[in-house]
């Protein structure tokens, strides 16, 4: 799924080094005007990895009935570190934004309509795209987490990234937008997710690194 100059380089499981490498991994610079930003992207083959969602010990903050007794298990199981391969963010605390969250049957915040959604499907498919391009198939999501509005979605970057309007995507209390951030983005074939992570870099930059590594769809967490 990958086009332009991407170098991809292997992740070998030192578990299993013998069997073909699930991951992959590469460093982009994808800042003209920053020469240091970095952005560092994992691509993550779904067809032999399962992404599983984990609510953290207090985030999301949720005043749902339903949650009340959930046990938050807050850290991975160790039933799972026999085939663990890696975590990532998982997104935005509750208060900046409520983004929609479901886990294990429970909805911890409702979905909002315009944002953008990582969902795991009962089919074992996933999806990156707008709410309200896949609420009709709510019934059959097994989990899923918001972020805020899709950065690139069907290939096109959001109009406001092209402009000055970037605190959609998050800034540092003082207003600095040129921060640490991560993002999700999934293939045109939806069998590749990536998984980005930056240092000193705008909310665009960190968009137009995901598109060109090679995702359709991208969401900021």
């Amino acid at each position: 799924g990958a086009h332009g100059d991407v170098n991809w380089v292997p992740m070998v499981d030192p578990r299993r080094p013998q069997e073909p490498p699930r991951l992959m991994k590469t460093l982009l610079h994808p800042d003209k005007s920053r020469a240091w930003a970095e952005l560092f992207v994992v691509a993550v083959d779904l067809r032999q990895v399962e992404v599983k969602l984990m609510s953290g010990y207090q985030e999301p903050r949720t005043e749902k009935k339903e949650a009340e007794g959930y046990v938050r298990k807050s850290k991975i199981p160790e039933e799972h570190w026999g085939a663990l391969l890696g975590a990532f963010n998982g997104g935005f605390m509750a208060e900046h934004g409520h983004y929609g969250f479901r886990l294990d049957g429970i909805t911890f915040i409702d979905p909002r309509e315009d944002s953008c959604t990582l969902a795991h499907f009962s089919d074992g498919s996933y999806r990156v795209e707008t709410w309200k391009k896949m609420a009709d198939r709510q019934s059959d999501m097994l989990w899923f987490r918001q972020a805020p509005i899709c950065m690139f979605e069907d290939g096109e970057i959001h109009p406001s990234l092209k402009g000055a309007h970037q605190r959609k995507w998050g800034a540092t209390l003082d207003g600095n937008t040129v921060i640490r951030r991560s993002a999700v983005g999934m293939s045109a074939d939806k069998q590749i997710l990536y998984v980005g992570i930056t240092n000193h870099t705008t909310a665009k930059v960190l968009a137009i690194g995901m598109h060109h590594a090679g995702a359709l769809n991208v969401a900021q967490m």
